[in-house]
């Protein structure tokens, strides 16, 4: 629950907060082979991600961003490709690796940029978009924030595969998502593009994209139940260990009275006799148990950030 929390407020709320006009960063995600780095090359018109024929190509994400924009990316956001597109004034794309090689941790990044994307691109192939992982990532992804489905290398003048994916988009709730078709091209080596014609309708719809008050309403949310929970815990923790400090305080007490007992009747008796193997192993027990207990965590600054985020209002996040 910290770790969410932490993550959350690091990588997406405060880097959005810093500015006065937080871009929307749009993640693009898919398959090995899918076409991601070949789309953003071609929507910026330079190689931004190398392309080529070993898979997985994409190693780490690669960011395109607006020199005042790229502050608004988290602090491990390394390979970022500055730029002056009329594109990157309001936003900054991202290529992530793939989510299906036996890479795990390609996985593990692209999944982790999505999380904290505002908008997606999700960029599959006419003979790849039944994969399961299309179906349970795109399922994922859309519950939260706007994406947009690119179905690449369609067969030319072929309609059955977009037909079937719009119909198994619906059947899967996700109705509201974006389809766009691109067709199967030939793609210069030297360019690494595709045709300008192919692009109209993405670069349409990235550029219908805007900032919106509620990806940060529910980030301030995720937060929330997140520091919700951790308040919660850490409330029976304390509780617990001020029990058990009181429990081995009574109990030093009670082996405090044994050995109190004991020397005064090794007094009447005269002779130095040593305290019996008993009481010695309970005042050893005693000195670890002391030394295992914690002290309770302070929960005033938790609760007031807590509270401070239950009460925001994000409307204004850009006016002022």
């Amino acid at each position: 629950m910290r770790l969410v929390a932490l993550q959350t407020l690091r990588d997406f709320l405060l880097p959005r907060l810093a500015l006065s006009q937080p871009p929307v960063l749009v993640a693009l995600v898919g398959s090995t082979g899918a076409g991601k780095s070949t789309l953003l090359n071609s929507i910026a018109g330079e190689v931004i991600s190398p392309v080529g024929a070993l898979r997985p190509t994409t190693k780490v994400s690669r960011y395109w961003s607006s020199k005042d924009n790229a502050l608004s990316l988290t602090p491990n956001s390394n390979h970022v490709e500055i730029g002056t597109h009329p594109l990157l004034q309001t936003m900054v794309l991202v290529d992530t690796p793939d989510l299906d090689s036996d890479v795990v941790e390609h996985r593990t990044e692209a999944l982790a940029v999505a999380d904290r994307a505002d908008a997606i691109l999700f960029v599959t192939t006419a003979n790849r978009y039944g994969d399961a992982i299309v179906w349970t990532t795109l399922t994922s992804l859309a519950a939260n924030r706007p994406v947009a489905v690119v179905l690449n290398r369609t067969p030319s003048r072929a309609t059955g595969a977009r037909n079937d994916l719009q119909a198994r988009l619906r059947r899967a709730g996700l109705s509201d998502v974006s389809l766009f078709t691109i067709s199967e091209q030939r793609i210069e080596s030297a360019r690494q593009r595709l045709s300008p014609q192919a692009l109209q309708r993405v670069s349409a719809y990235l550029r219908g994209l805007s900032p919106t008050a509620a990806r940060l309403e529910r980030a301030a949310e995720t937060i929330v139940d997140a520091l919700t929970g951790l308040l919660d815990w850490l409330g029976d923790w304390n509780q617990e260990q001020t029990a058990r400090a009181a429990a081995i305080e009574a109990k030093a007490r009670r082996v405090q009275a044994e050995v109190d007992q004991f020397s005064l009747k090794r007094r009447r008796w005269r002779r130095d006799r040593p305290l019996p193997a008993e009481i010695e192993a309970w005042v050893d027990n005693l000195a670890e148990e002391r030394v295992s207990i914690r002290q309770p965590v302070p929960l005033d600054r938790l609760r007031h950030g807590w509270q401070v985020l239950v009460d925001a209002d994000f409307d204004g996040t850009w006016s002022d």
